[in-house]
């Protein structure tokens, strides 16, 4: 406005016949002051997502943007014109528009939950990494002052993927929980072993506290996807040996409900009538959960996932990630909210809320392990929780994220299977085939 004004003051005097000079000297000070005003507005960043209102990632663009006043985050939550049967579209609509080129900066992938016999995967980062959306965040950790790659304790495993594209405040570990003494006897363990194990169980002997054979293909066929997606090179490669011995497994599993009646199953474990469970571990706390439960003063023992080939079966969780945007205008901008994420955990702000992980900045992780004791618990973490979680999260190089779209082909197809229609060998190369049509649509 106040350049629109001298404009007119300056068309007015040459109506009148004034000189101009007054005015030519005026106009480097509007200029300048013009120009410090631009300087003062903050950068707005847009970050989008599913149902982020009133969420964790929620609180933490609140506590940033109150922290500084040179960037503001608004928040753009696709979830809100849908219902809960309707996230699919939400996710549809999210991914169309980013493909059309309507992009946020800062993208926050929902927290993807696989735990029981029930996953939920509402939008997988995984076509936005091989698309090359996502910016790597290795060069701001290398060249910020304050935050290193040392200081992160799940470094290798955010690295999965080649680069550091995708960040949280809090982590936890999921894996499978078992009795020290099968730790001891089975660690590494394969699918032809589980099996084995398995066919050799007496009568009222469980393997794992729930299990059947679609919960088989999608925990262990979700974690094979690891190794058989090519996402810079849009392939895939299920159609191999090792895969049909997967699915060839599938077929021979048996079935279990997660049922208990007046034990939990660590104590079960402890006496020896179940073998595993699929767990979600937060920390130090959850590690003690278990051990009292199984009523030990030492931690049980956390076997992970039986794997074609003996590797960990154990994955690291983000409690939601996010992502920026490769081709934003702000990458400074956005790498300073990154960079509050990392250095401030959820639990800083709102215990209630973010009291489901362990932060991934080691600086702020608890200095003894009762520190965030939920004090309505009946336990209290004991040092060798504590070092137990710790080791726990060293095996740990991999994440649990996977293409949903793929694990349904997978399903899909494995229904003949099962019924007894079809053989593991043609159930892989239909899945081939399948999978590697969308690959080239996805990520190519």
């Amino acid at each position: 406005m106040k350049n629109r004004i001298f404009a007119w003051l300056f068309v007015l005097l040459l109506l009148t016949g004034c000189t101009a000079g007054s005015t030519v000297e005026e106009a480097p000070q509007d200029a300048a002051e013009a120009a410090s005003d631009a300087a003062a507005e903050p950068v707005t960043l847009k970050l989008a997502g599913i149902d982020i209102t009133g969420e964790p990632i929620d609180a933490m663009v609140k506590a940033f943007n109150q922290a500084q006043d040179a960037i503001v985050i608004e928040l753009t939550d696709y979830g809100t014109e849908f219902g809960p049967e309707e996230k699919d579209r939400a996710a549809s609509l999210l991914t169309t528009e980013i493909l059309a080129g309507n992009r946020p900066d800062l993208l926050y992938f929902p927290d993807l939950w696989f735990l029981g016999t029930e996953t939920v995967n509402l939008l997988s980062p995984l076509p936005f990494i091989g698309q090359g959306l996502l910016l790597d965040l290795d060069p701001y950790v290398a060249q910020d002052p304050d935050l290193h790659a040392e200081d992160i304790l799940i470094w290798d495993a955010l690295h999965q993927y080649g680069g550091l594209y995708l960040v949280s405040d809090l982590f936890s570990v999921q894996t499978v929980v078992c009795a020290p003494s099968f730790y001891a006897d089975h660690a590494g363990w394969t699918i032809a072993e589980y099996l084995e194990l398995e066919a050799a169980l007496p009568d009222g002997y469980e393997m794992m506290d729930a299990m059947n054979p679609a919960y088989f293909l999608l925990g262990i066929g979700s974690r094979y996807m690891q190794k058989a997606l090519d996402l810079e090179h849009a392939t895939c490669d299920f159609d191999n040996a090792e895969f049909i011995a997967l699915l060839d497994s599938a077929t021979k599993v048996r079935e279990y409900k997660a049922e208990w009646e007046g034990k939990g199953v660590c104590a079960l474990m402890m006496d020896g009538t179940l073998m595993g469970c699929y767990t979600n571990v937060q920390g130090s706390w959850s590690i003690a959960f278990d051990r009292t439960e199984a009523g030990r003063t030492e931690p049980m023992a956390y076997i992970g996932w039986p794997t074609p080939d003996g590797s960990g079966g154990s994955d690291i969780h983000l409690l939601g990630s996010l992502g920026v945007m490769a081709d934003t205008a702000h990458k400074d901008a956005c790498w300073q909210f990154v960079k509050y994420m990392i250095m401030n955990p959820g639990y800083n702000y709102d215990m209630e809320v973010r009291n489901q992980g362990f932060p991934l900045y080691i600086p702020a992780m608890p200095e003894n392990p009762e520190t965030l004791t939920d004090p309505n618990r009946l336990f209290e973490p004991l040092q060798s929780d504590a070092d137990a979680f710790l080791a726990l999260v060293d095996q740990c190089t991999t994440m649990n994220f996977y293409d949903d779209a793929v694990m349904d082909i997978i399903l899909e197809e494995t229904q003949e299977l099962l019924a007894g229609n079809r053989t593991a060998a043609e159930t892989a190369k239909n899945i081939q085939e399948r999978a590697s049509l969308y690959m080239l649509e996805q990520y190519g």
